[in-house]
């Protein structure tokens, strides 16, 4: 039988935030580390969630999934799943635009994309969006009103470089400013970086430490016209546990954002053995058991997390 969420005292988030209930109060809060007030961590409490998605070959979400159909490794050693469960919340959604010149045949495209994703909003999302060419701007702040977002998006016009790193870097601390515990990031771009101050490795850092997913729309030239495979925007979306999603006919950028589900993913919890309990970044490994599924699923999983400190 599975373990719902709240019937754990306590648990961890999979970036290492520890949450306890401090003597004579009835719920539990946020405790850093550094506070010197802050009580002794109890091994037996520690637990850490592990979001992912299971789609089919149509990319579709493959549901009924239990704790007993699917493999937890932490650096390699088979752990103990706790609970999983199937959810379905609101999220806090942040778009990151190329608009740089070389976005100019594809704007349409990307605009029609937008709109798509707005319209399918559900009612408690709120939208953001970063624009970047030369260089990355808010050009929305977080808001529930998608016609704001939807006025805006009229307006893109694109011209100038590209600093695509230094966008996502202030797309990830933008995301401090939203309101709904699922986040995403979702980026359209044709990936081609020429023009930033943040170098790719410290992006990916911090896609380590972020708690959203990225998902990377990339419009990638046919193969045999200056072709070159997408290792930053493919691994910055793995290192998330989001999508990477390329394509190559910009005709088909509208299309692909029926592939990104923002609300429904899979949590699963785990309490990682004493010897990982180190503040360190540490590997998980999600493998489907074979008899979990008559078809194909491929699974999508932030594959390293922050553990936390036992003291």
């Amino acid at each position: 039988m599975l373990i719902r969420r709240r019937d754990f005292l306590s648990v961890t988030s999979a970036f290492g935030g520890v949450l306890m209930n401090s003597p004579g109060e009835g719920k539990a809060q946020t405790l850093s580390k550094d506070d010197p007030n802050r009580p002794l961590f109890r091994s037996e409490s520690a637990q850490v969630l592990i979001p992912f998605t299971a789609v089919d070959k149509q990319d579709h979400l493959v549901g009924g999934l239990s704790a007993e159909d699917v493999r937890l490794l932490a650096d390699g050693k088979e752990q103990h799943i706790n609970f999983l469960s199937l959810e379905d919340r609101p999220a806090s959604i942040l778009f990151v635009i190329d608009i740089s010149g070389s976005m100019k045949k594809p704007v349409a495209n990307v605009q029609e994309a937008m709109r798509r994703m707005l319209r399918a909003a559900a009612p408690d999302d709120e939208f953001a969006v970063i624009e970047f060419n030369d260089t990355p701007r808010v050009t929305v702040g977080f808001t529930s009103i998608t016609s704001r977002v939807e006025e805006r998006v009229k307006e893109i016009g694109p011209v100038g470089r590209t600093s695509l790193t230094d966008a996502i870097v202030l797309a990830f601390q933008e995301l401090k400013r939203s309101h709904q515990e699922r986040k995403a990031v979702i980026v359209l771009s044709d990936g081609q970086d020429n023009h930033s101050r943040y170098v790719r490795k410290d992006v990916i850092r911090l896609g380590v430490e972020t708690d959203a997913r990225l998902y990377a729309i990339e419009l990638c030239p046919p193969i045999g016209e200056g072709f070159v495979p997408a290792t930053f925007l493919e691994a910055l979306a793995h290192t998330t546990g989001g999508r990477y999603l390329p394509v190559v006919d910009r005709k088909s950028i509208p299309d692909i954002v029926n592939r990104i589900d923002v609300h429904r993913s899979y949590v699963l919890g785990f309490t990682p053995p004493l010897d990982q309990r180190d503040g360190k970044t540490h590997q998980i490994q999600l493998k489907l058991k074979t008899t979990a599924s008559a078809g194909p699923v491929r699974l999508f999983w932030k594959h390293r997390y922050l553990a936390p400190v036992s003291l």
